[in-house]
């Protein structure tokens, strides 16, 4: 873990030191100085918590100040989400230090269920949180023993590995764990996941983060030589949740003016009831050459869906079309097409999210200037600054080729670029006012913002040495079938079947997934069971649910919802809602009511239908299940009557049989040994 120091003054040295550690001196140029700490490891940083003292030189400021080392997440802020129409504020404060409000816990995924639960009454939506899964590390094999610690969840536990034995350091990794007092302490489950390259696996089951933090010993050149040997990495994890409606209704999630989705760990959207869906997480941007350069994509080996590989993705387009690279294998449509491939035996289907750029302010309005914008490398000479409308017009005229959208930021700050799911790249050339004469040209970052675009994912545009910046969509996994219907799935040829539970996502990493050469996590894909059991226990409220316990294994059990037919229900509420209404607003009273009356008869008649189609499924399968169970009791009879029932006459038959063979045998052998004394008589007469 490092932590990056930046220090502004005009000219002169800067000294540094991490918990009066050895001091770090910084020399040079005018302007921002940089210094990285290597941290964590140490007695002076056991937990990666350090102050850092600034010694003064010359023109430098004094200055101290304590710097928090840890992995940070962003917690949910009020109108990063909206859920039917319902703003989710910022979780409560009792998810916050006292000192500290960019704390983890507040990033939590008990805090953010805990905000949604606290609106509710008003969303009509509930939230759980699912298992917390953080994969392991690839490990080496060691020629000498290790010994260290690792803090988990700030409890600081010591490991000892194997030389020359790496399952025996997953075993022993796991035992420390694992041990009673560590687990009531941190409420981590440590797993061996039988593979060098998966590591050792950690799952909160409470849904709580998991944080891990080195103190590596002597031996560990680095944090990664010690990930190696002990199958672990270093950071936070953080778990995910499940949403459901009451009323098995639709839920709308969208994201505020100046809001920010992904700190909500949800995706905008209209979504389905009873169906499991699931994401990426944001990959990062990659500066590249425009020549020549190909990010590489899903290979194989690196993902697994509900248990079934999925192949190495390839590009969409030909390598000589001019729009290759932004449709090549690395690209959201490509992995997400190589996943579709495999959905007759996962269930699961995915959709290419777009790439965006968000603006944060534009200099625009007033200067009549304009200046060269490149999307995806086209040119769009001369476009119009004086307001955001004409650069968004500029930039839509050429959507069919780029596949990229502009959009005014809902805060009015800016515009925001999107893809239709492929990547792209956005890139600058110089300004000029209305008579030609170049204004800003692109020697610097900051020209941007003449386009409403500033802190994006940009880079300038040069003829020569030309290079950009790619930005790229994410995935988005959807269960084709709802909770409520078990998956069928179909087997593939030399595999187990996988075990998966109704409308659920099981993404987990393949055989070379934490290789070194694995894009399992740089594309943005994280091991978790999203849906299934969560999702189950997340849809409220289940009016008259009935649960069927159907064979000797844990989770083999049938669900039956009895429908609320109840005036205000979900079924026929449509209708019968008003009936303590003294005034009734469904009524007959005119033709055009009346016609109202009959559509909206139309909608619960369809409810009616639905639910007892789905009670139907139900009964057919308990229907089932009981001939199927009947039949081995019966069975089961029969072979024990078999057992327990002697057929004696049988037995007697047996017996008397072997005797008389036993007797005969013996006769036969005295008449053979008399036979042979009266020859020997005979020779001697």
């Amino acid at each position: 873990m490092e932590i990056t120091i930046t220090a502004t003054g005009t000219a002169g040295a800067l000294e540094a030191s991490l918990n009066g550690g050895a001091k770090v001196a910084i020399t040079g140029a005018t302007g921002s100085q940089t210094v990285t700490f290597p941290v964590g490891g140490t007695s002076i940083n056991p937990q990666g918590n350090g102050t850092i003292t600034i010694t003064p030189s010359i023109d430098f400021v004094v200055g101290s100040g304590t710097f928090n080392l840890e992995s940070k997440l962003d917690y949910m802020n009020a109108g990063d989400a909206s859920i039917n129409g319902t703003t989710i504020d910022r979780p409560p404060l009792t998810f916050f230090s006292p000192n500290d409000l960019d704390s983890n816990p507040a990033a939590s995924a008990l805090a953010k269920v805990a905000a949604i639960n606290a609106k509710s009454k008003d969303t009509g939506v509930t939230a759980v949180v699912t298992t917390n899964v953080m994969t392991g590390s690839a490990m080496s094999v060691s020629s000498s023993p290790h010994s260290g610690f690792v803090v988990v969840n700030g409890f600081k536990i010591p490991l000892s590995t194997l030389a020359n034995n790496a399952q025996g350091s997953r075993a022993a990794v796991v035992a420390a764990i694992n041990a009673p007092k560590a687990f009531e302490s941190t409420g981590v489950v440590a797993i061996d996941s039988g593979n060098d390259a998966a590591g050792v696996i950690l799952q909160a089951k409470d849904g709580r983060n998991i944080q891990i933090v080195f103190q590596r010993d002597a031996g560990s050149a680095d944090d990664a030589a010690f990930a190696a040997v002990t199958g672990l990495k270093q950071g936070v994890q953080t778990g995910g949740y499940s949403l459901s409606a009451s009323g098995q209704k639709p839920i709308t999630i969208v994201t505020k003016p100046g809001g920010d989705i992904t700190r909500s760990g949800l995706a905008e959207g209209v979504f389905k009831p009873d169906t499991s869906v699931t994401g990426t997480l944001t990959r990062e941007s990659k500066v590249c050459s425009a020549v020549g350069y190909v990010a590489p994509g899903l290979k194989s080996g690196d993902l697994l869906i509900n248990g079934v590989e999925v192949p190495p993705s390839t590009a969409q387009v030909a390598p000589s079309a001019s729009n290759y690279r932004y449709l090549d294998e690395s690209s959201a449509v490509a992995i997400a097409a190589a996943i579709n491939t495999q959905t007759e035996q996962t269930q699961v289907i995915a959709t290419a999210t777009p790439a965006s750029v968000r603006g944060e302010f534009s200099s625009t309005s007033t200067k009549n200037w304009s200046g060269d914008l490149y999307i995806s490398g086209l040119k769009i000479s001369n476009v119009d600054l004086t307001n955001s409308a004409s650069i968004i017009s500029a930039i839509n005229t050429n959507f069919l080729v780029t596949g990229v959208k502009a959009l005014e930021n809902p805060d009015g700050n800016g515009i925001k670029l999107q893809s239709d799911g492929r990547s792209f790249s956005v890139q600058y050339g110089v300004v000029k006012n209305a008579t030609g004469v170049v204004q800003v040209a692109p020697t610097g970052k900051g020209v941007e913002a003449y386009f409403g675009l500033s802190g994006s994912n940009a880079t300038l545009y040069a003829t020569t040495s030309n290079v950009e910046n790619l930005n790229y969509g994410g995935v988005s996994l959807a269960t084709t079938v709802s909770i409520e219907t078990q998956a069928v799935m179909t087997p593939v040829a030399g595999e187990p079947v996988p075990k998966v539970l109704p409308a659920q996502i099981i993404v987990a990493a393949g055989v070379n997934g934490f290789s070194g050469s694995s894009n399992f996590t740089a594309l943005g894909f994280a091991e978790g069971v999203y849906g299934g059991e969560s999702g189950l226990d997340a849809t409220s409220p289940r009016v008259g649910r009935l649960s069927f316990q159907i064979g000797a294994s844990a989770g083999q059990t049938i669900h039956i919802d009895l429908g609320d037919f109840g005036s205000k229900g979900p079924i026929t509420g449509a209708i019968t809602a008003d009936v303590d209404d003294p005034n009734h607003p469904v009524n007959i009273a005119t033709s055009a009511a009346a016609k109202n009356v009959l559509s909206i008869l139309d909608g619960a008649m369809d409810s009616v239908n639905a639910t007892r189609a789905s009670m139907g499924a139900i009964m057919n399968r308990m229907q089932q299940v009981i001939t199927n169970l009947s039949n081995v009791g019966t069975n089961a009879s029969a072979s024990r009557s078999q057992i327990e029932d002697a057929d004696y006459a049988k037995a007697s038959s047996d017996m008397a049989r072997a005797q008389i063979i036993a007797q005969a045998a013996t006769a036969v052998l005295a008449q053979a040994n008399t036979s042979q004394q009266t020859v020997l008589k005979l020779l001697q007469g």
